[in-house]
């Protein structure tokens, strides 16, 4: 006898892992849903609208302000002096230096607006860069003038031990010469009193 198998009863689709599914019929919608939806997609609600408005930007500001240079001031204040360390320096570092210098005087130039105080609080932390920088090539110019006088003094010494030098060999070899001078002054006396002799000799 067969059997019947119901829209809800599960079919098996074979072994050794059955696999089982309940067969169902999808449900077409109205033509009243129909007729809604393509009524609701024709007409876009206000708040669509409102979201999807777009309100114009406010215009770029590309010059710098009074207030930004000021923070970036009291973010990096000026350095404390620092004690003489030999460091030594590299051109890289130099380089940025003047660049970063440039750039400020650039932007301090493109100000439109400006405070009085706001200049003259630029002004003290640009005068204790100043002073540092002051006291930096002091410290180099001192160091350089010792070295140099350390350089002359070693000069002095050596050209003073040449001197001495120099004396000593003079008066060795004038000391020799009057050495000599005696010697052949004996020479010669002696000569002279032989001949002297030799002299008397033959005549008497």
């Amino acid at each position: 006898m067969s059997k019947r198998h119901n829209k809800t009863d599960s079919v098996n689709l074979g072994d050794p892992l059955p696999l089982t599914y309940l067969p169902t019929r999808r449900q077409s919608p109205s033509p009243s849903y129909h007729r809604q939806h393509q009524q609701q997609s024709r007409q876009p609600s206000g708040s669509l609208q409102q979201s999807t408005s777009i309100e114009p930007l406010p215009p770029p500001t590309t010059k710098p302000t009074t207030s930004s240079l000021l923070s970036r001031l009291a973010n990096n204040p000026a350095p404390q002096p620092l004690p003489h360390v030999r460091i030594p320096r590299t051109s890289t570092t130099k380089d940025r230096i003047k660049n970063k210098l440039r750039q400020l005087i650039h932007e301090l130039n493109e100000l439109e607006t400006y405070e009085e105080e706001q200049l003259i609080i630029m002004e003290q932390q640009l005068n204790d860069i100043s002073d540092h920088l002051i006291r930096i090539n002091t410290t180099e110019s001192i160091t350089n003038m010792h070295e140099q006088e350390i350089d002359n003094e070693q000069e002095e010494q050596e050209e003073e031990e040449l001197l001495n030098y120099v004396k000593t060999n003079i008066s060795r070899l004038r000391s020799q010469n009057e050495n000599q001078q005696q010697g052949i002054y004996k020479l010669l006396c002696t000569f002279c009193r032989q001949q002297k002799y030799l002299i008397l000799g033959i005549s008497i």
